[in-house]
């Protein structure tokens, strides 16, 4: 399911329109995945600034309310009104750049739509961390109205002393 039809799904959700009369709202989305598939589980986190924490739902096809956990980080609101790159073209976008640069075996994508200060304002992101061979990780973040890669790291997963 794309994130746009995802994202009003949620809202339409009884339990969901709830916890936003409680002051909650969507900070973001979240998948992962072993290959460039559809995606068949979405993790969405709403979070209370008041209270600081944060409801987890999961949706596979319904959606599963998780436990409330506390958050030390504020969360921003999910804006998704310029929302115009769905994950399949980030993820095609962050794949080709990853292609370009590193000849490795993918193991996994963690991705996640949020919002982000890029310029002295907040937009959507996709940020697509790509797991691969040596338990590395290259991390894309890709503007999700104009597709365009605005931030780009490197880093491991394991640190050698």
């Amino acid at each position: 399911m794309q994130a746009k039809k995802l994202i009003e799904k949620a809202e339409s959700e009884d339990s969901i329109k709830k916890l936003i009369k409680e002051g909650y709202f969507l900070g973001s989305i979240f998948t992962m995945l072993d290959d460039i598939k559809p995606v068949k589980e979405w993790r969405l986190l709403f979070y209370n600034p008041k209270s600081r924490k944060i409801f987890e739902f999961s949706f596979d096809g319904s959606f599963e309310k998780g436990e409330s956990e506390a958050r030390e980080r504020p969360m921003h609101r999910l804006v998704v009104d310029n929302l115009e790159i769905e994950l399949d073209s980030a993820l095609k976008t962050a794949k080709s750049e990853f292609d370009k640069k590193i000849s490795a075996r993918v193991i996994n994508y963690l991705i996640s739509l949020h919002m982000k200060g890029v310029a002295e304002k907040m937009i959507a992101v996709w940020t697509i961390n790509i797991i691969y061979s040596g338990m590395n990780v290259q991390t894309y973040d890709i503007d999700a109205s104009s597709g365009d890669v605005i931030n780009e790291e490197s880093t491991s997963l394991v640190s050698v002393k």
